[in-house]
């Protein structure tokens, strides 16, 4: 640090801090547990100590609050790191109700229609009807938190996936293998022993594509029971035949016109611009730099990279391992949060009543029960 510096640095000390060190190092002084030390040790020793400690006074004094302010803030994050956790553990749980439900071993009252529990998944901490998280169910999610089973990024932010898709998630491969199924789900259901809920028939699912088959195949009289058009007014031109499609993704394509149509440099400028953006193994600068920036404001946690992985990886995974070992540790605190909301009925199911009442497929499955004579209900 060169004199200017210097000299700046401490006439900026001794404006915010000056007036506040003199009056601790005063206190410091006067505190009865410096007697004995004045008794033994040198003076200007217990001058040092006192103005060290009126110095470390006034550190926290200006800093703490700050400090603890952020310390607040970070651990309101993993709490809300943790609650997104918590709902993958009501997706599982919701999920599981719905393949008892097609099965017919259970009924759920708010549930009419298997697409119900899509929608009611969308809404997942507003879903009134799950049961209650126990602790054994706490201590899985936490250790999946601390598994490489783990899936959440370092926003906390879970996979893009329908929690209550069912025909997606039930899907298997050629292997025979769910390769849909959420990583937790199967966390779950090993150490849960509900694995075999997975095999359960689809009844109510069956029974629900025959409705809609049947509705698709009503008969023709009953067709021109249907508001009609006006026999006066006269019949309309038949559409022309549609021309035919083609596939505008393709890059062949494109090239092709662009070599045709446009400059030779703006050729080299497009492939110069594709191997800069495009190209799927570059690294993305902006997500890499937020990433160094998380770890570097980590001082609560040893944080280590991964060596088995590139070092951008190692990266990405640096930080959700430390969110996700933070927000282990605030677990209890979220699933408590969730279970006073429960536990006190605090449910807001507009939203979810809303979608309901605008479920076509809800009409369509009553109407195929009428076309095959049944009752215009949902009993069956």
């Amino acid at each position: 640090m060169n004199d200017t510096n210097r000299k700046k640095r401490e006439h900026e000390r001794a404006l915010i801090w000056g007036p506040r060190e003199k009056t601790f190092q005063e206190e410091v002084l006067s505190d009865t547990w410096l007697q004995p030390l004045r008794e033994k040790y040198r003076s200007n020793f217990i001058e040092i100590l006192a103005s060290r400690i009126a110095d470390a006074k006034v550190q926290a004094a200006i800093f703490g609050p700050e400090l603890l302010e952020k310390h607040d803030l970070r651990r309101l994050k993993h709490v809300e790191f943790a609650s997104k956790v918590v709902e993958q553990l009501l997706q599982k749980k919701l999920f599981n109700m719905q393949l008892l439900w097609r099965a017919n071993r259970i009924r759920i009252p708010e549930i009419k229609i298997s697409y119900d529990f899509e929608i009611y998944g969308k809404h997942i901490t507003q879903c009134p009807f799950l049961e209650e998280i126990t602790d054994r169910e706490v201590e899985v999610l936490r250790q999946y938190m601390q598994s490489f089973n783990f899936e959440m990024d370092e926003y906390g932010i879970g996979l893009t996936f329908d929690g209550q898709d069912y025909r997606s998630l039930m899907e298997k491969d050629e292997e025979d293998l769910r390769q849909n199924m959420p990583e937790f789900y199967e966390f779950y259901d090993g150490l849960m022993g509900t694995f075999y809920l997975l095999d359960l028939p689809d009844e109510r699912g069956l029974l629900e594509k025959k409705y809609i088959k049947a509705r698709a195949n009503k008969p023709q009289s009953e067709q021109a029971q249907e508001p009609r058009e006006d026999a006066a007014n006269p019949t309309p031109e038949p559409e022309p035949k549609p021309k035919p499609s083609f596939y505008p993704y393709d890059q062949a394509l494109t090239n092709r016109i662009f070599r045709e149509t446009e400059p030779p440099e703006f050729m080299e400028y497009k492939r110069l611009f594709e191997r800069e953006f495009k190209d799927p193994n570059r690294r993305d600068e902006f997500e890499i730099n937020l990433r160094v920036s998380a770890l570097e404001t980590i001082t609560d946690a040893e944080v280590k990279l991964p060596s088995w992985l590139s070092w951008d990886e190692a990266l990405k995974q640096a930080v959700q391992n430390y969110n996700a070992g933070k927000a282990a540790e605030v677990l209890d605190l979220a699933v408590e949060q969730y279970k006073m909301k429960a536990g006190l009925g605090l449910f807001d199911t507009r939203a979810i009543d809303q979608e309901l009442a605008e479920c076509f497929y809800r009409r369509g499955i009553l109407d195929g029960r009428i076309a095959l004579g049944e009752p215009e209900n949902f009993e069956f």
